[in-house]
């Protein structure tokens, strides 16, 4: 296809109707319409509706449309060289994402608050969308007749899984964990993580299972969601990781109420990336970063008892930290 064209970038995490407006162009203006479609089958959940930003050329903001639709976005645009982003929704309906830079593309980040972040799911059209003379005359002599466009989205939001095996289990009533090294934010043209880092914390939700064929060991699981590691970081490339890179600060407190184990491990090359099919569609692949601490050695917990009006049994969230004398443990 010859002429000018206008690249679309699709994100969303909720989803999209049909969303039909003649956009802010000058009355004066001949414009040609394209219809912008998202394919959101190899992601998690369809999204609700969406919000469009249309860039020009020198990819600074042109204009803005909030659709509540799931079906597509007709675009009225004039001949020349456009770009657009597509996420979910209206901004403000984002409670654990930032969106941030969205009136510049080449900035544009999703950035992830200390709350459990919704899904994002983002694409890019497979093909150019294409806004020539031609197709400015043919809309101007038919007004029935556009391109439509396909978005292959798909998510950039994933599970982060923590899986933790202790010896003496039993003595065990709750846990924290502090990851360092994460990703902060993704780049939502591109769809990879961008250099920032924080801190993840999982500290509730856990749960214990215990070794069928000893008693005494148990794995502890909980997750959370993530954007994954910074800097783009693919499955391949975490073996070869700086362990220095992310941190995990472990705090258990054991049944008695007050004995802590406080360490801190390095952890950046113990990733490793999961796929498994999605609970409510097994036609679907969920993708899990799974860290697991202790699986080749479990972590042996001192033997502590427990302390009189103390509940003892294993807690899902941590609490009743405040009067806690602190032990060190040896962790592979």
């Amino acid at each position: 296809m010859k002429g000018r064209l206008l690249t679309i970038t699709a994100a969303a995490c909720l989803a999209m109707l049909s969303c039909q407006r003649r956009d802010l162009t000058d009355f004066d203006t001949v414009t040609a319409r394209v219809r912008i479609e998202a394919d959101w089958s190899a992601c998690m959940n369809t999204p609700e509706g969406m919000t469009v930003v249309v860039y020009s050329e020198n990819g600074r903001e042109y204009l803005r449309r909030v659709c509540p639709n799931n079906d597509g976005v007709f675009l009225d645009l004039p001949e020349g060289r456009y770009k657009a982003l597509a996420f979910s929704y209206a901004e403000s309906d984002w409670k654990s994402l930032k969106l941030v830079n969205t009136n510049l593309l080449p900035r544009a980040e999703a950035r992830l608050t200390p709350l459990d972040p919704s899904v994002l799911s983002a694409g890019v059209t497979e093909e150019p969308v294409v806004v020539t003379p031609h197709e400015v005359a043919r809309w101007q002599e038919s007004h029935s007749v556009f391109p439509v466009y396909t978005v292959p989205a798909r998510d950039l939001v994933l599970r982060l899984e923590a899986r933790i095996r202790f010896k003496g289990a039993g003595n065990l009533r709750s846990i924290s964990l502090d990851i360092s090294g994460m990703a902060a934010g993704v780049m939502m043209a591109e769809g990879v993580t961008s250099a920032g880092t924080q801190v993840q914390t999982l500290s509730d939700n856990w749960t214990l299972k215990t070794s069928w064929s000893d008693a005494t060991v148990g794995t502890a699981t909980t997750s959370i969601r993530t954007l994954g590691l910074p800097s783009g970081c693919t499955p391949g490339q975490i073996p070869d990781r700086d362990p220095a890179l992310n941190r995990a600060r472990l705090r258990l407190l054991l049944r008695d109420g007050v004995t802590v184990v406080d360490t801190t491990l390095l952890v950046g090359n113990k990733f490793r990336m999961e796929e498994t099919p999605y609970r409510f569609d097994f036609r679907k692949t969920e993708r899990t970063l799974v860290l697991e601490i202790g699986g080749d050695s479990p972590i042996v917990l001192p033997e502590v008892a427990p302390e009189n009006g103390v509940q003892s049994g294993f807690q899902a969230e941590v609490s009743e930290w405040q009067t806690s004398d602190p032990v060190e443990i040896d962790i592979f």
